[in-house]
């Protein structure tokens, strides 16, 4: 009796922890076109503080830090925090950013490879060029987002599936 009843319990958690595998994985499926839009209206509201509000980059990012909603609002705190260490070029400050944002959110590695060239671009040169440099970023967002929405739909409920079901399995192959 005892055996059977630690069956079902092993047979159970088995088939509960790779539900919960499967769904955290297609949770980042379902999250990261959100956050890429985050990304990309926080990119919108920097290049808007930069042109027409001239507003420096530690209050920029501290403005932003408070007016975005997680978890862009953390990339823009790093940033502002570091920024305001002596000597911390603009360029460090976002890579500090865009680390915590890969923390913290959905988007990948390769969503952030043309935002991480755009700190090299960030308080080095005229407003105009930094809203340009911006607006491309953007716009590459956009792209990204539609790919990662198309990645949604093929992935997402395959995940679910798949975690539920090779839990299933596992528990018939093990018992």
């Amino acid at each position: 009796m005892v055996v059977i009843v630690l069956k079902v319990v092993a047979s159970a958690l088995v088939v509960l922890t790779t539900t919960a595998i499967g769904f955290s994985i297609a949770r980042r499926y379902r999250d990261r076109p959100r956050h890429l839009r985050q990304l990309q209206s926080a990119l919108q509201s920097l290049a808007t503080e930069i042109s027409y509000g001239a507003t420096p980059l530690p209050e920029a990012f501290a403005s932003l830090a408070s007016s975005q909603p997680a978890p862009t609002d953390a990339m823009f705190r790093a940033a502002a925090i570091s920024l305001r260490k002596p000597g911390t070029t603009a360029a460090e400050a976002w890579q500090v950013g865009l680390e915590r944002l890969l923390q913290e959110s959905a988007v990948s590695i390769d969503d952030l490879a043309v935002i991480r060239q755009l700190g090299a671009v960030l308080g080095l040169s005229d407003r105009r060029d930094q809203e340009r440099h911006l607006l491309l970023v953007v716009q590459h967002l956009q792209r990204e987002e539609v790919r990662a929405e198309h990645e949604r739909l093929q992935n997402e409920r395959m995940w679910r599936y798949l975690g539920v079901l090779s839990g299933l399995l596992i528990v018939i192959v093990l018992v």
